[in-house]
């Protein structure tokens, strides 16, 4: 099966606003990110399938840019848990011998009391290959004649950054997002391995928004 992705940031929250290191805490999209979600709800491609992650803010950003679509939540598609950094920001850990040393490992090593980079590479790369199954066994049980579906993932920049890490060999950090922005991208998943088939393209639509 060969399909076309679409990944779009969850909008902003307070903690995005005051630049915190948000990740497995719960907080709703602040005022500000719904109405930036608001202005590019009717410029958002069409979907065949849509999900998302557990997260609140995750959930919020899908109902607004798709308010009829259904979803379907993806356990592992959660942000990456910053353990004790969870919810503090540069200035707050500036000075932590715990924060010095993880900066020091270029993010490698597990944060204190948190989860690595690579196990969360590995989850959330199983959450995409679950997506990318589940899709092609639906498209099996409808007898649709859908031979590249449009597959919609609203998730978190880290999210994004870790399936860029499997499909690119290493590109963790040349995928980073802003809220309401993202990646369009075409895999193909062939007995039980995905292939990227092209570039992974920052979405164009956002350059119409106006904001």
């Amino acid at each position: 099966m060969q399909c076309k992705v679409i990944f779009i940031r969850h909008g902003k929250t307070k903690a995005n606003l005051e630049h915190r290191y948000l990740g497995s805490t719960e907080q709703t999209l602040c005022m500000q990110g719904r109405k930036e979600l608001e202005e590019i709800e009717t410029l958002v491609p069409e979907l065949d399938y849509l999900y998302t992650s557990p997260l609140i803010r995750c959930i919020q950003s899908c109902e607004i840019l798709y308010p009829k679509h259904i979803y379907c939540i993806v356990e592992r598609f959660r942000e990456i848990d910053f353990g004790n950094f969870e919810m503090k920001n540069y200035a707050e850990l500036n000075g932590n011998p715990q924060y010095q040393k993880w900066l020091d490992s270029n993010g490698t090593i597990a944060f204190s009391n948190g989860e690595s980079r690579q196990n969360f590479i590995e989850r959330t790369y199983k959450g995409f290959q679950q997506v990318l199954y589940e899709v092609e066994e639906k498209i099996k049980t409808e007898n649709k004649n859908c031979f590249c579906p449009t597959i919609g993932i609203i998730a978190h920049g880290g999210t994004m950054m870790a399936i860029a890490d499997k499909l690119m060999e290493g590109a963790y950090f040349s995928y980073q997002c802003k809220n309401g922005e993202g990646y369009a991208f075409s895999v193909e998943r062939k007995k039980h391995k995905i292939k990227l088939l092209d570039t992974i393209e920052p979405l164009t639509w956002l350059d119409r928004r106006g904001i």
